[in-house]
């Protein structure tokens, strides 16, 4: 597809499972996390690629489909990741819940990964995905060949002292990524202030 992926490799501190969130970007995004995810790990993904001819087979056995259209079924998508967790498995959630418009820096994060992590007292393991946007760009947005790097930017553990340990979680690894993306030269709207 001339994407040349570099992804920066990551030596976990944690020896157990852990939440994996990214930006998102591009559908190039899921390879891209992939390649470079410290250790194997389950995707959360949307129901509707169930219905994709022999893919949607191997993503039933693979990974936790989400129902977005369903309060049900986002509930029960928690409760298998939940139980994957339990398992010793890691999981990978993108916390903006879908791809944000192209004017978006990072869109705003839902809480589920966040809940996850902190109500199995596993990190979020946080990673920058940075030229996805701009290789494979939203319907209608340009596109280009080249390299896709990622980083990941660290284990952010939950602080179970808090009034509010889902949304200081939250918080604090929207402003960790926003600021990294920044940094590297991307640009948009965000959901919090970089302070």
């Amino acid at each position: 597809m001339g994407i040349i992926p570099r992804p920066k490799k990551y030596q976990l501190k944690h020896q157990g499972p852990y939440v994996l969130a990214a930006n998102h970007a591009s559908d190039l995004d899921i390879p891209m996390t992939f390649l470079a995810a410290p250790s194997p790990a389950v995707f959360m993904g949307k129901a509707e690629l169930l219905k994709l001819p022999l893919f949607g087979y191997f993503f039933k056995q693979t990974s936790i489909p989400v129902d977005r259209s369903s309060f049900a079924g986002r509930k029960q998508a928690m409760r298998d990741a939940d139980q994957r967790i339990k398992d010793g498995y890691s999981v990978v959630i993108y916390p903006e819940g879908g791809i944000p418009p192209q004017k978006h820096l990072v869109g705003p994060f839902k809480a589920g990964a966040f809940k996850l992590a902190v109500d199995n007292n596993v990190p979020v393991v946080l990673m920058s995905i940075y030229q996805n946007k701009f290789r494979l760009g939203d319907w209608g947005e340009k596109s280009s060949l080249g390299v896709v790097d990622t980083k990941v930017l660290g284990e952010f553990w939950p602080n179970l002292e808090s009034n509010n340990p889902v949304q200081e979680l939250m918080d604090r690894c929207y402003l960790a990524l926003a600021k990294d993306l920044k940094n590297w030269g991307h640009e948009g709207k965000l959901a919090l202030p970089l302070e």
